[in-house]
């Protein structure tokens, strides 16, 4: 038993070292390619090369490779198949450098890389509880870190305390967006169901709401509104489930309170969000963004032969170095083609989600769904005003949430293999 005890404890080691290094790895330069731009690197990448590594020398040794059927693995397959032909033409026409392209479409293939490593290596449950316990620790962590920046006045960035050696905004906040809605309809399905003390799950319920903390204090103002529509969709969706409308109102209002609270200490010492209640600075930060979509659009429009396959990953039009929105972003890069097939995916995560919350009884899977679910509409509402999903900080997170969740799905639909998750 000793053994077996030890044998799972190592085997869970490279789920925590990669939570560890999503969260807390800076970035680090390696080299510059074209136009100025920086090669980085950061521990999760390391890691996952070497877990690649171990995982294909396993194979060649043992003979031996197991490959579990994701739910997501055909729309991932259409969506990378197209991105690579867009980028070979494009390559092929000199509409874009095959360093450039390459280095932007493989950040992409590392995400990935990194749900089908963490769907194929769970093992069971003892793995799923595990991994969620390591991220609430980490995340705890990371909150412990922002508290530390506050009482030492630190700023990475020019907007407020986030995630160790992170300067913009985006990036911490959308990370602790991830973390705050998937961990509360958790709670709200699972840890509330639990066979613990109220003591235990009031400090879990304190610790997911401390992950508000992280949101706001980044200072991203499309993170704090993603937040608040993740949560407001999380209570309906709740409602509708459960008609539970008194647990509903009552957490409702404990998080609005809590979310006050923060907001007001936080606010005095992040001036960036002062702009939050400034309607005529807000006004002028959409316009700014709306004349950046314009001139894309336009200039796009002026090369109808990019319109089905777009014009590569990592284009650069003349005016604007960046989009600021995921959709022009993915139409000018991948063309309607590519539009369409980026949102046939995440069609597929928001329909095996919402058939998971209606029809499963059981809470993990329903809380894991659930929040996927959530997180997915938050992410395309920030999405509206910034590149979400190619934000290597956020994305890690994301897709090591959906692999988690598709994990449980698809190990609910083999019920012989795997035990109650309930239990």
């Amino acid at each position: 038993m000793n053994i077996v005890n030890l044998k799972k404890k190592y085997q869970i080691i490279p789920f925590i070292l990669l939570s560890i290094a999503i969260t807390f790895s800076p970035e680090l330069n390696v080299t510059q390619i074209e136009n100025g731009r920086m090669i980085v690197i950061r521990a999760e990448d390391i890691l996952l090369i070497l877990f690649g590594l171990i995982w294909f020398f396993n194979f060649l040794i043992i003979k031996k490779f197991i490959i579990k059927k994701s739910p997501l693995f055909k729309p991932i397959l259409i969506w990378l198949s197209f991105c690579t032909l867009s980028l070979i033409i494009n390559w092929l026409t000199y509409n874009i450098t095959l360093p450039r392209g390459f280095f932007y479409f493989l950040k992409e293939i590392e995400f990935f890389f990194l749900y089908f490593f963490i769907f194929n290596k769970i093992k069971n449950k003892y793995f799923l509880e595990k991994i969620l316990n390591t991220w609430l620790g980490v995340g705890l962590c990371a909150i412990i870190l922002i508290i530390y920046q506050f009482a030492k006045g630190i700023h990475y960035g020019a907007y407020g305390p986030g995630l160790f050696k992170e300067m913009g905004p985006l990036p911490s906040g959308g990370f602790f967006l991830i973390l705050l809605i998937c961990f509360l309809n958790l709670f709200i399905y699972h840890y509330s169901r639990l066979k613990i003390s109220k003591f235990k799950k009031n400090v879990i319920f304190i610790i997911i709401m401390l992950f508000s903390m992280g949101v706001i204090s980044s200072g991203s103002k499309a993170s704090i509104i993603g937040m608040i529509a993740g949560i407001l969709l999380s209570l309906f969706i709740y409602l509708l489930k459960s008609n539970r409308k008194t647990a509903v109102i009552l957490m409702g209002v404990t998080i609005v309170t809590i979310g006050i609270t923060l907001f007001s200490l936080i606010s005095k010492e992040v001036h960036y969000l002062r702009g939050l209640t400034d309607i005529h600075r807000m006004e002028r930060s959409i316009n700014n963004r709306e004349s950046i979509w314009k001139d894309q659009i336009n200039d796009f429009s002026k090369k109808p032969e990019y319109f089905l396959i777009g014009m590569g990953k990592s284009i650069r039009l003349e005016r604007h170095d960046e989009s600021h929105s995921q959709y022009v972003r993915t139409l000018i890069e991948t063309g309607l083609i590519g539009f369409s097939i980026f949102f046939f995916l995440i069609c597929c995560i928001l329909k095996i989600t919402k058939r998971e919350i209606i029809k499963r009884q059981n809470s993990l899977t329903i809380g894991l769904s659930a929040g996927i679910f959530c997180s997915t509409i938050a992410l395309l509402i920030v999405g509206v005003t910034a590149e979400v999903f190619l934000v290597v900080r956020i994305m890690m997170i994301y897709w090591f949430f959906v692999a988690l969740t598709m994990f449980a799905i698809y190990n609910q639909k083999n019920n012989n293999k795997y035990e109650n998750l309930s239990k």
